[in-house]
């Protein structure tokens, strides 16, 4: 016998909300027990916070260098062409920096003046008498690693960074205010996609969807210092990534129509994505309680607290882009993540023997494991059929962008 399958609205219509509605906050669905709330339910679009246009970046900096001062060996290239031809290695930053490659010959301090342009391409915290201490006691490393860290950020492909001048083809309509915030999460700077400009990689994770084990992952490959605490990883000002809010919306338009940025994102089938955040962020811990200040005692109560409580990105929609950007991303699920994390690491040429032993080391599982709690296998006991068709409204977008079946469990 085939299983059940939940009947959705009528066709075009979410929740009795038009589909061209999208990114716009959905009708409120009824309460239990026969009860209308006056709630939100599914949110894409995240209300535009003002901010200032002409501040691109915070003045301190967000992050440490990507490698240290005295890493020169981690890239022996590099440094046997500054050792052997230290102003050329200097001409060489001037350039990948976006500046005349003469610059070093005809102004003084050239050295000192590049450091901290490349400290406010990449967000990085520092001075310009810290800069000035490192320039004239150890001018060859700190040219190794300012190499290193434009290798890093991928200006090695990027060039002419701070002009902003990547074209946008003519027949790519630049995208609009409204979906710059719907990609950005203007008001979510914790859900923002990651970027690793090295490997032009946009990735779209989301919490409760092994988003811990996707952020240390792409520290790892990045060479970022290693991180063993998940709330470093989870600050955007102390994690050391780069985020596409870092960058103005040409590029952002350059980036996510671009063939060679490669787009993904990893999703969970949402009754198992809410079960886990039940017993995670409920049963285990009161952060739901504190957060909603209500008092939570079975999934049901949760599914009621989470329509009139401020929106989370723990039980938000896993839709973080505008829907026609998912018919070119990558879509990796929860249940074949070791498959899709080799797939997407070798299609953007981070896949090699050193990820590899590390994958299998278990190093990467004992660090996110405290989030376990096997909702998989205790959806039976959690769920009824009224439970589920909640789901189904409430995530409906979900599983129509993701493909995941909408059959009864129950």
């Amino acid at each position: 016998m085939s299983p059940e399958v939940y009947v959705p609205p009528p066709a075009g219509q979410i929740h009795g909300q038009p589909e061209s509605n999208y990114g716009q906050p959905m009708q409120p669905m009824g309460g239990y027990g026969g009860q209308q709330q006056s709630t939100t339910t599914v949110i894409v679009q995240q209300p535009h916070t003002q901010q200032n246009p002409l501040k691109l970046v915070d003045i301190y900096g967000t992050r440490e260098w990507s490698t240290g001062i005295c890493d020169c060996f981690s890239d022996i290239g590099n440094c046997l062409f500054t050792w052997c031809c230290y102003p050329c290695a200097v001409c060489q930053l001037a350039s990948r920096t976006g500046e005349c490659l003469c610059t070093p010959c005809c102004v003084p301090g050239t050295e000192i003046i590049l450091r901290a342009r490349i400290r406010t391409i990449g967000g990085i915290r520092g001075s310009v008498c810290n800069d000035c201490l490192t320039v004239n006691c150890c001018g060859p490393c700190a040219a190794c690693q300012e190499h290193r860290e434009l290798r890093n950020m991928g200006l090695n492909e990027i060039q002419n960074y701070l002009k902003y001048n990547w074209k946008v083809k003519d027949d790519v309509p630049m995208l609009t205010p409204h979906e710059i915030r719907i990609l950005t999460r203007d008001r979510a700077p914790r859900t923002c996609p990651i970027v690793v400009p090295s490997y032009k990689l946009i990735f779209f994770y989301n919490q409760k969807s092994a988003s811990t084990y996707w952020r240390y992952l792409l520290h790892y490959i990045q060479n970022i210092s290693t991180v063993r605490k998940p709330f470093i990883l989870q600050d955007p000002k102390k994690s050391g990534f780069t985020f596409l809010r870092d960058f103005n919306a040409t590029e952002i338009t350059y980036m996510m129509y671009s063939k060679n940025w490669t787009k993904a994102t990893f999703v969970r089938e949402p009754r198992e994505r809410l079960l886990s955040f039940y017993l995670d962020k409920v049963v285990r811990s009161p952060f739901t309680q504190n957060l909603c200040r209500a008092n939570i005692s079975s999934l049901g109560e949760l599914l009621k607290v989470i329509k009139t409580c401020k929106r989370n990105s723990h039980w938000e929609s896993q839709v973080r882009a505008p829907i026609h950007f998912y018919k070119e991303m990558m879509i990796g699920k929860f249940g074949n993540i070791s498959k899709f994390t080799k797939a997407l690491l070798t299609k953007i040429g981070a896949w090699n023997s050193k990820v590899e032993t590390w994958l299998k080391s278990g190093e990467l599982s004992q660090r996110y494991r405290n989030h376990s709690v096997g909702s998989a296998n205790k959806l039976h006991l959690f769920y009824n059929r009224y439970l589920e068709n909640e789901i189904f409204q409430m995530y409906s977008w979900d599983y129509k962008v993701f493909g995941f079946k909408q059959h009864y469990i129950t």
